[in-house]
């Protein structure tokens, strides 16, 4: 991926995040405590600290659905999931 295209993805999620923290502040103040990082996986996922996501599926999104996938990661965070998950593998597999 082009350093034009991530820089494009990465300001596609800053106006979602400002977004999300303007008309949903709980949501957006959680969003905005978690790092995000590009990677080659699916869609979307978190680890507590960070948010992971594939720069080619946040390109798909509009901006509504990208702020409701930056709120469901949070929710795992808010939830704890990332805590519970034990000796599971985070991919399924």
């Amino acid at each position: 991926m082009s350093s034009l295209l991530r820089t494009a993805t990465a300001q596609k999620l800053t106006k979602s995040r400002v977004q999300l923290l303007l008309l949903q502040p709980f949501f957006g103040t959680l969003c905005l405590r978690l790092k995000l990082v590009p990677d080659h996986l699916p869609t979307k996922a978190t680890d507590g600290s960070r948010i992971v996501y594939n720069p080619n599926f946040v390109d798909e999104l509009k901006p509504a659905e990208l702020e409701g996938t930056l709120a469901h990661e949070v929710m795992h965070c808010a939830l704890g999931h990332h805590c519970r998950r034990g000796e599971r593998d985070p991919l399924g597999r």
